[in-house]
């Protein structure tokens, strides 16, 4: 079932761009800014303070729409005059103005009782000893990705790619070696070590030794 509805949605969204002549490779960056933008705004707002209260991130989504909307398109079609903005700078300035909005609401109606976090895993966190190794092979990949498509790669006009692709592929696969060499001798270590210090975790130790002090030996228990 899962495998059909992958295949049926990538045929979709093939014929999709087919039928458009690519007015969908720039139709749909825009689209995204009607969430992701509140997303993020949501999220660091929640980060940096505890005691903004979720009608403020409400709000925040309600006026998202209507206002992204208005700026991007709905001059236009309403008013017949439509604002020379890229819909890239509005992102930006929403996000200042939805950040700005959301702390007045705290500083007006502020929660009662700040936020607290409680440390009641439902599922085993165990950590994983590859965790770091992957996030560094994932951020290799993604530059490797950008090398590919940019003008030393598959966008090089005088060749197939240019001859600096290949050393600047070589200098991220190096750098990518030696963090990942990195994370398995030291950093998986200092995330144990932190694990223990941090007072929300109590862990319990397979192997006796601080040499094989690595994260994927612990078992978290809350407190």
């Amino acid at each position: 079932m899962v495998r059909g509805g992958l295949g049926g949605g990538v045929n979709v969204h093939l014929a999709i761009i087919d039928s458009c002549d690519g007015w969908i490779m720039g139709f749909d960056p825009s689209v995204y800014g009607f969430f992701n933008i509140p997303i993020i705004v949501i999220l660091l707002v929640g980060i940096f303070s505890k005691r903004i209260p979720a009608i403020a991130a409400k709000t925040v989504i309600i006026l998202r729409v209507f206002t992204y909307y208005m700026l991007v398109w709905g001059t236009g079609h309403l008013f017949c005059f439509a604002i020379e903005i890229n819909f890239i700078h509005i992102y930006g300035i929403l996000f200042a103005a939805e950040t700005a909005l959301m702390v007045l609401v705290g500083i007006w109606k502020p929660m009662v009782k700040p936020y607290e976090y409680r440390y009641n895993p439902k599922v085993d966190m165990m950590p994983w000893k590859w965790s770091i190794p992957s996030c560094v092979f994932l951020l290799a990949c993604v530059a490797v990705t950008y090398f590919l498509f940019s003008p030393i790669g598959l966008a090089y006009e005088a060749g197939i790619i240019s001859p600096w692709f290949w050393p600047a592929a070589g200098a991220v696969l190096l750098v990518t070696v030696i963090l990942i060499y990195t994370a398995l001798k030291s950093w998986n270590r200092k995330y144990a070590a932190y694990l223990l210090r941090n007072r929300f975790y109590k862990l319990k130790r397979k192997k006796n030794t601080l040499k094989s002090l690595q994260p994927s030996y612990y078992k978290i228990e809350s407190k």
